[in-house]
């Protein structure tokens, strides 16, 4: 079997995190990362390979790359990160989410269901578009926005892409890493963001508002962060992630079929 590991990555919402911590399924590997305010060891239960108190913030980006090489080097083929406001309500999740990567050659999934942005005026899911399996199963929804609160990377795409860009702090680092990924050919076009089918009823959200951010919580620093980020987004990229080009449907169904053909490993989930 493939080493699975997982890094949860806290800062300053004890509330959050207890729930997160107590939900988290037994991976091969597991760390904790807390980037805020000093935290007992009480809290991580004593399965956990390793827990990490920074002396002070570094930022989201930098914190998950520092689990990302605990798990790298530690041997892990796959990978998950999460943030402090998931809760995992399925013990399977990592065995479901890597069979769709098996199956549909999409070795990089994020949780389409953090906060609004996939969703409709009634709180539903809304997805651009569904794929299927060779036995036309529902394996992978294809979501407009991009929301990194939950993730999954095949070992390979680190060891090709590299890890997040931390001259990014706080804005864009996951969407700008995905962009890198894309570019390497390995996810679908930009707009196009891969999760599994049914993720919403396989993790709970418990911030859907995102009105508990710490990130955002001061709006004027927030909102010259992101411009200031915007900015390095388009002097790396050549664009600003707003107007990158959208694809139509059938060039993305190409790439898929390109995708499956290269990377899938099973057809069957």
């Amino acid at each position: 079997m493939n080493k699975i590991g997982i890094v949860l990555v806290t800062c300053n919402r004890p509330a959050f995190f207890e729930k997160s911590i107590t939900a988290l399924p037994k991976a091969d590997k597991m760390i904790v990362i807390n980037d805020g305010r000093k935290i007992s060891e009480c809290l991580v239960p004593t399965y956990f390979d390793k827990f990490i108190q920074h002396k002070k913030n570094i930022g989201v980006g930098r914190t998950k790359n520092e689990g990302l090489r605990f798990l790298l080097e530690s041997g892990c083929e796959h990978i998950f990160v999460c943030e402090d406001d998931i809760v995992i309500k399925d013990p399977n999740i990592y065995n479901k989410y890597i069979a769709a990567a098996n199956n549909s050659g999409i070795r990089h999934l994020n949780f389409a269901y953090h906060g609004n942005a996939n969703k409709n005026e009634d709180g539903n899911p809304m997805h651009r578009k569904i794929v299927f399996d060779d036995n036309c199963n529902p394996i992978i929804t294809l979501n407009k926005n991009l929301i990194g609160a939950f993730t999954y990377f095949d070992h390979k795409i680190l060891q090709e892409v590299g890890l997040l860009d931390e001259l990014f702090y706080n804005a864009w680092e996951h969407v700008d890493h995905t962009y890198q990924i894309i570019k390497a050919g390995k996810h679908p076009p930009f707009w196009w963001f891969a999760d599994i089918c049914n993720s919403n009823e396989l993790i709970e959200d418990l911030d859907s508002n995102l009105k508990h951010s710490i990130i955002r919580k001061q709006n004027l620093s927030w909102k010259f962060n992101l411009w200031r980020n915007t900015r390095k987004f388009k002097m790396k990229n050549g664009i600003e992630p707003y107007f990158i080009p959208d694809s139509n449907e059938s060039f993305v169904e190409n790439e898929l079929k390109r995708i499956k053909s290269q990377y899938a490993i099973s057809s069957n989930i």
